[in-house]
């Protein structure tokens, strides 16, 4: 006894007699649009959700740039001679500040006594 039962294509919406009782797709040629040209693609695979064309795949694909995110200006913050300066890279390191240049500033190490200078971005007032 023969099966007459029809399925519909779950790709192209078309009737067809299944070969067994898994089947869902037909065996007609079914194309997909490629994603980057829009040239019609015969699918080979129907668990590919994107399917290029073989220009497009070949193709390298075009770097993106990041976008720039601008940084927010660090809070001006004016150091005096006498003032406690610490490292923002290490905090429990203090100096005193003897002057300040425009990008630098001249600090007495207090543990050493030494003279040193930090640039003006890496320090902290330590309050």
């Amino acid at each position: 006894m023969e099966s007459t039962l029809t399925k519909i294509c779950k790709e192209c919406g078309q009737p067809f007699v299944p070969i067994n009782p898994r089947q869902v797709y037909c065996t007609r040629t079914h194309t997909r649009p490629c994603p980057i040209c829009g040239k019609p693609v015969v699918i080979k695979y129907f668990s590919d959700p994107t399917p290029k064309c073989a220009e497009c795949k070949t193709r390298k694909p075009i770097k993106q740039e990041k976008p720039i995110i601008p940084i927010k200006p660090k809070k001006q913050v004016t150091f005096n001679e006498g003032d406690t300066v610490a490292s923002i890279y290490d905090t429990s390191i203090t100096f005193v500040v003897e002057y300040v240049d425009e990008n630098t500033v001249h600090v007495l190490d207090q543990k050493n006594l030494s003279q040193r200078e930090i640039a003006l971005a890496d320090v902290t007032l330590v309050d």
